[in-house]
């Protein structure tokens, strides 16, 4: 009885050669399905996390970086800042990241007026 629809087999085998065909333009959210599906598929080939994730407190020190940088030394503390927003983007926290990256900039031009407008008034 053929019904003319894919097997879910063929659905696979073809679902996994779009995954190594694409794999370096699928986003991250794609990336970590497809490896769900592979481990899920083949569970005598599961190897230890897969992806790097970041430490659970990289992303409130990114934060904390950024509001010293506004707040009291901007110089070293917006760099930090957009360091640590670039590496919880590339460790699974690009929405943080990208945050970090973009309020370390901001906060780090603020606390070099804030800083001018303090040493001026001196």
């Amino acid at each position: 009885m053929a019904t003319g629809f894919p097997t879910q087999q063929e659905q696979s085998a073809a679902y996994e050669q779009y995954v190594r065909a694409n794999w370096h333009s699928l986003s991250a959210f794609e990336q970590e399905q497809a490896r769900a599906f592979v481990q899920a598929r083949y569970p005598q080939f599961q190897t230890a996390a897969s992806t790097k994730m970041a430490p659970r407190w990289m992303v409130p020190l990114g934060y904390v970086c950024c509001a010293i940088a506004i707040l009291f030394i901007p110089i070293p503390f917006a760099p930090a800042g957009f360091g640590l927003g670039i590496y919880n983007a590339k460790h699974g926290q690009s929405g943080h990241g990208t945050a970090q990256m973009v309020l370390s900039v901001v906060c780090g031009m603020i606390g070099f007026i804030l800083g001018m407008i303090v040493w001026a008034a001196v």
